[in-house]
């Protein structure tokens, strides 16, 4: 039977990841090969009996932070359901774990090295807002900027060129939904919500519908941020997370207290994961970083007693939990069984 709504969403986001299995690649290599595994999927018919009927629609687009650097930072692509085309969804790749500047700038940079303190999303957006729009951290910031200076590499089409030329295709609102896990579950809001503000520039009617679906990402902004973030898009976000997952617990000084003993009487942490946390816990200190949705509840985590060393617990909640949570393993399957059989050249 077809997955639910949700779980085709995390199936999308899911496989704008391809890139990150390639690495020492061009960006142009990098491109093609996920385009090569996205397309591979779209057309396997065991994957349209779960997920329904897609087309790739835009990108993939890969981004790497300077020349030379032979892995893919960020990728995103769009994909057109087949059956409803002014449905399309903008998935947003996670962290790559080959990507030191993911790591270090991206999930982890929270102030502006200039500034010392958090962006201002009104600078970041080049809006006058009449209200307090707060702040975002500054990876959230970088991650943002690599995704709007992607330009499909046949059309030469920006994300936003592109949603204004299928704008002005369609009679009916075009359905778009943003999606991404991990890194991508922070920045999908973030591309949304930009997207919102500037709708005017790509959708001459303003009809169009922004939903997002963020998940086991961490916190993109402060509170004022996610309070103006809530009153925009609060009620169109579905965010989903896992309450054994340590990312999302980040970067909310009190939910980042909880991993002390979030596996407990499991696993203990040990020193050296103790002073990471606790060095972790000193850059968000006083910046008042605060979940969108705060509402939402996670689902259950179940710890997973194969996994006796924290951080292999820490991946097993932050990657197979979800897996598992969506019941999409048939999917993961034919996944990584396309991403196994095929090379980049």
């Amino acid at each position: 039977p077809q997955y639910n709504e949700k779980s085709i969403k995390y199936c999308l986001a899911l496989i704008s990841n391809a890139a990150s299995f390639q690495e020492d690649c061009a960006q142009r290599q990098l491109q093609d090969y996920a385009r090569k595994i996205i397309t591979e999927m779209f057309n396997d018919i065991d994957v349209e009996k779960l997920i329904g009927s897609w087309n790739l629609a835009w990108g993939p687009q890969v981004y790497q932070h300077a020349p030379g650097t032979k892995i893919a930072d960020n990728t995103m692509y769009v994909a057109q359901n087949r059956e409803n085309p002014n449905e399309f969804v903008i998935a947003i790749a996670g962290t790559n774990p080959s990507s030191t500047f993911d790591w270090l700038v991206e999930d982890f940079k929270l102030k502006d090295p200039e500034t010392g303190s958090l962006v201002p999303w009104d600078e970041v957006v080049g809006n006058k807002s009449t209200q307090p729009t707060g702040n975002i951290a500054y990876g959230s910031r970088k991650g943002l900027e690599a995704l709007m200076e992607m330009k499909d590499s046949s059309s030469q089409m920006s994300i936003k060129d592109f949603l204004k030329n299928s704008s002005n295709s369609f009679r009916e609102p075009l359905k778009i939904t943003v999606c991404g896990h991990s890194l991508g579950g922070a920045l999908s809001p973030l591309l949304a919500l930009e997207l919102m503000e500037s709708q005017a520039d790509w959708d001459r009617t303003q009809s169009s519908h922004i939903n997002v679906q963020a998940m086991a990402g961490p916190t993109p902004g402060d509170k004022v941020w996610r309070d103006y973030y809530d009153e925009r898009l609060g009620k169109s976000t579905n965010r989903i997370w896992n309450s054994l997952d340590i990312v999302p617990h980040a970067w909310d000084e009190d939910t980042m207290h909880e991993i002390n003993t979030i596996y407990y009487p499991h696993i203990k942490l040990d020193p050296r994961d103790a002073l990471l946390l606790k060095i972790a816990l000193g850059r968000s200190k006083g910046l008042e970083m605060k979940q969108i949705c705060p509402d939402t509840k996670p689902f259950p985590g179940l710890f997973d007693a194969d996994f006796e060393d924290f951080k292999d617990q820490v991946v097993y909640q932050h990657i197979g939990a979800y897996n598992e949570w969506f019941q999409v393993q048939e999917y993961v399957k034919i996944y990584n069984s396309i991403i196994g059989s095929t090379s980049y050249n």
